[in-house]
């Protein structure tokens, strides 16, 4: 931090964060990418071939059922 801007402590009081938490995540760059949920079961690229195809299948007169896109994705 620069002397420019706001400390830690006072960032914690105007915010209400702990400061600790705020050292915590400044020392690491907060670089853990953290979710909530479950995990993907397709990758990115797996996805977008799905989704082209499912449009394709659209446009051709035939869009899938949810359960035909199922057995396509496993």
């Amino acid at each position: 931090m620069d002397k420019k801007t706001m400390g830690i402590n006072e960032i914690s009081r105007q915010f209400g964060i702990p400061s600790r938490t705020l050292r915590r995540r400044y020392a690491v760059k907060n670089k853990t990418k953290l979710t909530m949920g479950k995990h993907p079961v397709l990758d990115f690229d797996n996805e977008n071939r799905l989704v082209k195809h499912i449009l394709k299948l659209g446009e051709a007169g035939f869009p899938p059922k949810r359960q035909a896109i199922r057995m396509l994705a496993y």
